[in-house]
């Protein structure tokens, strides 16, 4: 049953496309059509709204009003599960109409990566950063812009392996800013993957606030899945300091041993507060992350809150680290397999 709210939206989304379909009657133009056709897309009507839609690019082939009628249908049928092929055929169309536009490049890039091709999204996001449009009347160029370079940012993170790799990576996310979770997640992602100067200044002996740990704690929020990459990081920072043995009285009071047990505290605080949460969630929460697949959250984070507990400060284990190292492993990666300096 529909709420008021929605009742009275369709009610005046139906008063809206009378009104139009009296004015296309006295004067059949492009926009009027598009406009039309925009208001069956808000209704779910998608073939009221293609066969407005195409009524209008007869009127009009080229010009973003155009592209940008098109990327809302293509947006529409791939919410009703149309093939991957006639989704992109809507946005190869805007293209024709608009080759410059952001939006409709960011689009095109964002079907060809859902559809595994990598060589055209790059293209065509790489356009899509690159363009001036404004895309005036469409969807906003700004946060087109972001997701092409999110999109940039994960395809980069698949092929990286050095230190140089993971900064483009993070210079990718960076530029995505912070509009939406999975933006700052690969930026956190991007920094822990890289180590180095991410997680620790190497001049000095002591924790100062790096790019990841402002990616990985200031700016994620207190969700179980946050905590979860909050507590990799610290695990990772830890790992940049060399592990000093308790017996050496010569360094126990050391900036370094010092800064090695902050990061191990705060990790362990991280997993643990973390698992709070997902134990208010349904067992079978999943975390899925670019380049890391998919893994049950509770057990990512019970992972890591066990090898802080028992391989970094020696307590018992709370559970067999075997069988979760196996799981556990397209997450934390081998630079995890312990609190020894990767």
């Amino acid at each position: 049953m529909r709420s008021p709210e929605t009742q009275e939206a369709a009610q005046l989304l139906t008063a809206a496309i009378n009104a139009y379909n009296e004015s296309i009657q006295a004067n059949p133009t492009a926009g009027r059509r598009f406009a039309l056709g925009r208001a069956y897309i808000s209704l779910a009507r998608a073939n009221d709204a293609e066969r407005e839609i195409r009524a209008g690019q007869a009127l009009a082939p080229t010009g973003v009003e155009t592209a940008m009628a098109l990327v809302s249908l293509a947006q529409l049928k791939r919410t009703q599960g149309a093939a991957s092929q006639d989704v992109l055929r809507y946005l190869q169309d805007a293209q024709t109409a608009a080759a410059d536009s952001t939006a409709v490049n960011a689009a095109l890039g964002a079907a060809y990566f859902d559809m595994g091709d990598t060589v055209r999204a790059e293209d065509a996001l790489r356009r899509a950063v690159s363009s001036s449009s404004t895309d005036d009347g469409g969807p906003n160029s700004s946060a087109a812009r972001s997701q092409s370079f999110y999109f940039l940012s994960v395809i980069s993170a698949r092929t990286a392996s050095t230190t140089s790799d993971w900064t483009r990576v993070i210079d990718y996310a960076e530029d995505a800013g912070d509009g939406e979770f999975r933006f700052r997640v690969q930026e956190c992602i991007a920094h822990i993957a890289r180590g180095g100067e991410s997680v620790r200044d190497w001049r000095v002996n002591r924790r100062i606030n790096t790019p990841g740990k402002d990616a990985c704690d200031s700016d994620l929020d207190a969700s179980p899945e946050s905590q979860l990459l909050r507590g990799m990081y610290f695990m990772r920072e830890a790992q940049s300091f060399n592990r000093i043995s308790d017996n050496n009285a010569v360094m126990r009071a050391t900036p370094q041993r010092d800064a090695y047990r902050a990061a191990i505290e705060q990790a362990t605080n991280a997993f643990n507060q973390g698992l709070r949460g997902a134990q208010r969630l349904p067992e079978n929460t999943m975390v899925s992350w670019p380049r890391h697949g998919a893994g049950n959250l509770a057990r990512m984070l019970e992972y890591g809150a066990s090898v802080l507990a028992y391989e970094c400060a020696g307590a018992p284990p709370r559970t067999d680290l075997g069988s979760l190292r196996a799981e556990a492993s397209p997450f934390f990666g081998e630079n995890f397999r312990d609190c020894r300096v990767p």
